[in-house]
């Protein structure tokens, strides 16, 4: 216990010892003075607080209501841009699909341009008048026939063997030579038209090859007999080059005929022949007893040709853009006998892209012996038959004038002496001088010369005097 109080009294000491000590009160002071300052601190801090409090509550308020005005004009705007994206998106869409239309439509445009008509499938079998046109679509072959309605048959005048693939079309694009209706790399296609029907080849990214077969009428007397043959070409591709056509014709009719062809004369062709320039064959005859084709290749619309050649069939069916021919040799070969054909060769063009050219020929035919009537329907001139019957018409003509010219001389003649001599014994030295001959030679050149006056009396005494003077000279 005395140890305790002893403690409690020493801690009383120190504690009175510290409180009395300067040191202890100078802090005390400073921390009342730091307690005072903290005080005033708080109560300054108070009153900022509460002045700050309200501008800052508005300045929140501001904040949110900037905030909420920022986000409405983000969604806002983010909303047009969204909008804006997909009307970006359809713009591009649509330019996608109107980009396709317009290829689609400059593909049709082309096609157009080039006569093109994708292929439907079908052939064509048809009548016009006494014509029958048959292409096959899927080889773009064809031939031609005349119908004969009283026998009730058609005449193929083109060869009908191996699908009609034996006449056909050729194309030469640059160096390239193309056999139209046996290449399997051309397209076909087939359709009717207004008045005919037309067959096309399709050389993808080179050349459109159309044929056109047109059919009328070439004479009223007869039904449609007549075709007008137009090939067109289309440079299909991007560059310029140098594009021709020729076309091969197997002909049949002469060959069960005594020749095969005929020219615009009527003369025969005996052997096989080309022509540079045809002058004045204008076309060609190829016929029987059952009837004719003719080739007309001048007159109308037709275009210049390069070459046409008669020959046999395997002369120009060769890889040669033009045949070997031998003018002298018959229509026979090694190869084949009694098989005539006619081959057509136009010059070539250069062609731009889309660029086109045509060329034109026709074909007329008739049934029986008869000439047909296209080549004088499209030259405007008459057939040779009719020429020749003018002309016998016009030969009896002038003979029967003759003839009465002569019966008007006989009997002006009949009432005058045959001939009168002239006695050589009675010439006098007068009318052996020059001047005198003279003067009888002009009178009698003056009654020559004159018809309406012409004393046919005096000018028989006139010569029978000259006639006496000569002898008289002789004489001398």
């Amino acid at each position: 216990m005395k140890i305790s109080r002893l403690i409690r009294f020493c801690v009383i000491t120190a504690l009175i010892v510290c409180i009395s000590s300067p040191s202890y009160s100078a802090s005390k002071k400073k921390a009342k003075k730091a307690a005072k300052n903290e005080e005033t601190a708080v109560e300054n801090v108070s009153v900022n607080t509460d002045e700050e409090k309200e501008p800052a509550a508005e300045e929140a308020v501001n904040e949110n209501e900037e905030a909420s005005a920022v986000t409405e004009a983000e969604v806002e705007a983010e909303a047009p841009a969204e909008e804006l994206q997909t009307e970006s998106e359809n713009k591009k869409e649509t330019k996608k699909k109107s980009k396709k239309k317009s290829e689609k439509e400059i593909q049709k445009e082309r096609n157009n341009f080039s006569g093109w008509i994708d292929p439907k499938g079908r052939s064509i079998d048809e009548v016009y008048g006494s014509i029958k046109l048959r292409i096959r679509n899927k080889i773009g072959s064809f031939n031609i026939a005349i119908v004969d309605e009283e026998a009730k048959k058609t005449i193929p005048v083109l060869s009908t063997s191996d699908e009609y693939t034996t006449s056909g079309f050729y194309l030469k694009a640059g160096k390239k030579i193309i056999e139209l209706n046996k290449d399997s790399s051309v397209r076909k296609s087939t359709w009717k038209t207004d008045n005919g029907a037309a067959v096309g080849y399709r050389i993808d990214n080179l050349a459109d090859v159309i044929v056109y077969f047109e059919t009328f009428r070439s004479s009223e007397d007869f039904d449609v007999d007549s075709l007008k043959v137009t090939v067109k070409v289309t440079n299909m591709s991007k560059k310029k080059d140098y594009f021709a056509v020729k076309v091969l014709l197997d002909t049949i009719l002469g060959e069960t005929d005594r020749h095969h062809f005929y020219d615009c004369k009527n003369n025969p062709v005996k052997n096989e022949v080309s022509y540079r320039e045809l002058e004045d064959n204008n076309w060609f005859l190829s016929k029987n007893s059952s009837g004719s084709l003719q080739i007309i290749l001048a007159g109308g619309e037709c275009t210049k040709t390069d070459l046409v050649a008669l020959a046999n069939y395997s002369t120009l069916a060769t890889k040669n853009w033009e045949p070997d021919l031998l003018s002298y040799r018959a229509f026979d070969t090694v190869l084949s006998y009694n098989n005539s054909a006619v081959g057509i060769t136009w010059p070539r063009h250069r062609l731009g892209a889309d660029e086109q050219f045509s060329e034109v020929f026709y074909i007329s035919t008739a049934l029986g012996d008869r000439e047909p009537s296209g080549a004088a329907f499209i030259l405007g001139t008459e057939s040779e038959t009719e020429i020749t019957e003018k002309k016998d018409s016009e030969k009896t003509e002038q003979s029967e004038e003759i003839k009465e010219e002569e019966k008007k001389q006989e009997e002006q003649t009949s009432s005058l002496p045959p001939y009168v001599p002239f006695d050589v014994k009675t010439i006098t030295a007068q009318q052996l001088s020059p001047e005198y001959i003279q003067k009888l030679l002009n009178r009698i050149a003056a009654l020559e010369d004159s018809d309406e006056s012409l004393d046919r009396e005096e000018l028989i005494l006139l010569n029978a005097e000259l006639d006496a003077i000569l002898e008289a000279l002789r004489l001398q």
